[in-house]
């Protein structure tokens, strides 16, 4: 779980994010970016009646994403504020699409910083033995 610290809390830091941030969208979920002056992100996620009528079955996907964003949250840039936005779609998703969808997101709108990993590397040509 996130400390409070990186929560986007007030009302008109939310809706400067809604008007002003840069925003990715993908059929269930939605990302917009905006930057902040701290040296920390900060993150809001909403998940509305429209995605679904069940108060249970919203807490669910909101944990999840939060979730997502915790795994990812180490390669996340300082300096931004975060909303998460679900579409009525992300009901029938589970965890693992949502955290990749979250990272993809994310990664496109241009606040996630490149990790190095080992496929970047180029392959060694194997000996063929006769």
């Amino acid at each position: 779980m996130l400390p409070k610290q990186f929560s986007l809390r007030n009302k008109k830091e939310i809706a400067r994010v809604a008007r002003h941030g840069r925003s990715v969208f993908l059929p269930f979920l939605g990302i917009k970016v905006v930057r902040n002056h701290l040296s920390h992100p900060r993150v809001v996620v909403i998940v509305s009646t429209k995605v679904t009528k069940k108060a249970t079955l919203r807490n669910k996907k909101r944990r999840q994403i939060r979730a997502a964003l915790y795994h990812t949250f180490k390669n996340i840039s300082p300096g931004f504020d975060i909303m998460v936005i679900a579409r009525p779609l992300l009901v029938e998703k589970e965890y693992n699409e949502i955290r990749d969808a979250v990272e993809y997101a994310l990664s496109r709108v241009g606040v996630i910083k490149k990790p190095f990993n080992g496929d970047m590397l180029p392959q060694k040509k194997k000996k063929r033995s006769v």
